[in-house]
């Protein structure tokens, strides 16, 4: 079964690209479009740089502010990248969501940025559906996780702040709230926080990293994140 995926996506830590890299090499998933927050044409490069790796080279692009002068592209991708030219994107990112999911009406709209892009979406669509919405964001609240699974550091915290639900409040709520969303999956903070990379996982990954385009990727990019943080947490929503 084929699972039809717009991506939004940033770029200021490694997080979003190693998911870009998933989705892109995934057997039963269809990489429709990729939107980028805040858009500027640096992290176009870098995401257009991605997909032509994953061989994914007709995945439209959308951005929300291609001037954005904002230093959205993390050190760490042009590290391991080199550097690459900035790059125009297809048309901005609410028209491109609306335009993918009418040609696909059951793509699931998959965030793990701050949901500027999905605000104008709904201001500027209103007739849009959101069959399903998978979004990075939101905490759970201490009480609602098993014991034997409780991140030391929200120990006992009940409400917490997130970068990509706080990074647009309002367009938080609207999500949350909006008739135009069908289905909300909400993967929070407390969650994606347990999910550890560190040099024992990626030994296990070793025997598997010619498997795909995506895999090499990621492997050859932790490879060098692990040089410099020997054990990290990865919050993404995959």
């Amino acid at each position: 079964m084929t699972i039809n995926i717009i991506f939004d996506m940033e770029t200021r830590d490694p997080d979003d690209m190693f998911a870009l890299c998933f989705l892109g090499s995934h057997p039963n998933i269809a990489l429709r479009a990729v939107t980028i927050n805040p858009g500027s044409r640096a992290q176009v490069g870098v995401i257009r740089h991605i997909l032509h790796r994953l061989n994914k080279h007709n995945v439209p692009v959308g951005a929300r502010n291609p001037d954005s002068i904002k230093d959205a592209v993390s050190e760490f991708h042009y590290e391991f990248l080199g550097i690459i030219p900035p790059s125009e994107p297809d048309e901005s990112a609410d028209n491109l969501i609306a335009t993918t999911i009418n040609l696909y009406p059951d793509v699931v709209l998959l965030t793990g940025a701050p949901l500027h892009n999905l605000r104008l979406l709904l201001k500027n669509h209103p007739s849009v559906t959101i069959r399903r919405w998978v979004g990075q964001g939101g905490f759970a609240g201490d009480s609602v996780v098993p014991p034997e699974f409780r991140l030391p550091k929200f120990d006992g915290v009940e409400t917490c702040l997130t970068f990509n639900f706080n990074g647009d409040p309002k367009a938080a709520l609207a999500l949350l709230s909006s008739t135009q969303v069908m289905t909300r999956d909400i993967v929070s903070k407390n969650v994606c926080h347990g999910v550890i990379y560190n040099q024992e996982f990626h030994e296990h990954m070793k025997p598997f990293r010619f498997s795909s385009a995506g895999l090499n990727i990621i492997f050859n990019g932790m490879e060098l994140y692990l040089k410099f943080r020997p054990e990290e947490r990865c919050s993404t929503t995959l």
